[in-house]
């Protein structure tokens, strides 16, 4: 079942997803800009990166940028991935971080 399929699935399709783990050994460099090229909105997503081609991360990281997500964390996954294979990402979309951010920042 392909992304589209699922989230139709799920009635995600016009849904905003507020937070999404994706570690699936490998098969983020090609779900991610799936995820990223359909309709659904997602707030923050967390992803862990395997694997050292600098090409599959390049353009998994391009995907996430153009759809204006923004790093706020990484660590290593030292239990793993022989325990410098895998990294662990946490983004934020810009929209969601200007919206989050505000409220925050005018409580005080």
């Amino acid at each position: 079942m392909c992304v589209a399929e699922t989230l139709k699935k799920l009635n995600h399709d016009t849904q905003t997803i507020t937070w999404l783990k994706v570690d699936c050994e490998g098969c983020e460099f090609t779900v991610i800009p799936k995820f990223f090229a359909s309709s659904v909105k997602i707030e923050q997503v967390m992803v862990e990166m395997h694997g050292v081609d600098a090409g599959l991360v390049a353009g998994a990281f391009r995907s996430l940028h153009d759809a204006g997500m923004m790093i706020f964390h990484k660590e290593r996954n030292h239990w793993g991935c022989e325990g410098y294979l895998c990294v662990e990402y946490s983004l934020v979309s810009s929209s969601y971080a200007r919206r989050v951010l505000h409220k925050y920042l005018s409580a005080s």
